[in-house]
């Protein structure tokens, strides 16, 4: 279904996954309290980096607010969702403003597995254990350190990371590899079902808790590490 949210005529399919209908059907609601929190942060000539990009709706979010003189990066492995950021990047002439990394982040460079949910893109991600269950294929893989590099990002205002629980590792990599002024100032991962553990880590790398949702925590550089 093709439809206009935050300004931009979005192609969005109506039996995708779960963000993707609520950002089709209900866009004024959709993560809500998390865009309030980064509305002053996400401004115009920021730098976004959008770590598990999915159907893009934080990209577009972004994009929307950064305008020509900011950047967005999208960073997505699932090849279909990659052709539709593509898309919906093309028919709103916005090449020059979202940049797209087809890879998969992880500690390590090469190609890699990834397992395709059989429902919801949104929980696609790197294969970890034998026989899991869903469409497997194999995918360029990236730190995302070499990311940015690649995408001529000097320094990030905001970075939102969401890959189903390789947070840790990717970040990991990322702190040990990146010159510290590429470091993010407000940070977004995900931090669903109680845990605090990724966010007491990222709290002892120099990062403090300004704000926690029901499955988010956004936390902003306190201090150099």
């Amino acid at each position: 279904m093709d439809t206009t949210v935050w300004g931009f005529k979005l192609r969005l399919a109506a039996k995708g996954g779960v963000s993707e209908g609520r950002i089709l059907f209900f866009p004024q609601l959709w993560d809500v309290h998390e865009r309030d929190a980064l509305a002053d942060v996400v401004r115009q000539g920021t730098t976004f980096v959008d770590v598990g990009a999915n159907v893009g709706g934080y990209t577009f979010w972004a994009a929307s607010r950064v305008g020509p003189e900011g950047t967005v990066v999208a960073v997505e492995a699932t090849p279909a969702l990659v052709e539709q950021l593509r898309f919906n990047v093309d028919q709103n002439d916005l090449a020059s403003r979202i940049r797209i990394a087809p890879v998969a982040v992880s500690d390590e460079t090469g190609e890699c597995e990834f397992v395709l949910h059989v429902k919801n893109p949104g929980e696609n991600r790197l294969a970890s254990v034998e026989g899991e269950s869903g469409t497997r294929v194999t995918v360029p893989m990236r730190t995302l350190a070499q990311v940015l590099t690649e995408a001529e990002v000097e320094s990030v205002d905001v970075m939102k990371v969401d890959i189903e629980g390789a947070e840790r590792r990717v970040l990991e990599a990322f702190f040990a590899q990146a010159p510290s002024g590429l470091w993010p100032r407000f940070l977004m991962v995900e931090a669903k079902g109680g845990s605090m553990d990724l966010i007491l880590w990222l709290e002892d790398k120099g990062y403090a808790l300004v704000r926690r949702t029901r499955l988010n925590g956004i936390l902003r550089r306190a201090r150099a590490s």
